[in-house]
């Protein structure tokens, strides 16, 4: 008996790859934003942009670099 064998694409891989370096890598990051703008009703507009366009620019990013015989080896050495 064998288990199915779990499968990504390129589009998935890079958008987790960006999701994981956004939310996690820059956890510092956030940090030192939120006591520069507490975490008030007027600054979240402002920190939700900053993630989401941090976001956005690394899944560019990788897209762009993410040519599909590279993508795998190129993600190993940037996660670690």
């Amino acid at each position: 008996m064998s288990l199915p064998r779990f499968q990504l694409s390129s589009q998935q891989l890079i958008l987790l790859v960006a999701l994981w370096l956004t939310g996690l890598d820059n956890f510092s990051y956030y940090r030192k934003v939120l006591e520069i703008y507490p975490l008030e009703g007027g600054n979240l507009p402002f920190l939700a942009s900053i993630v989401a366009l941090q976001f956005l620019f690394t899944l560019l990013l990788l897209g762009l670099i993410g040519w599909r015989p590279l993508l795998r080896p190129l993600l190993t050495i940037l996660l670690i």
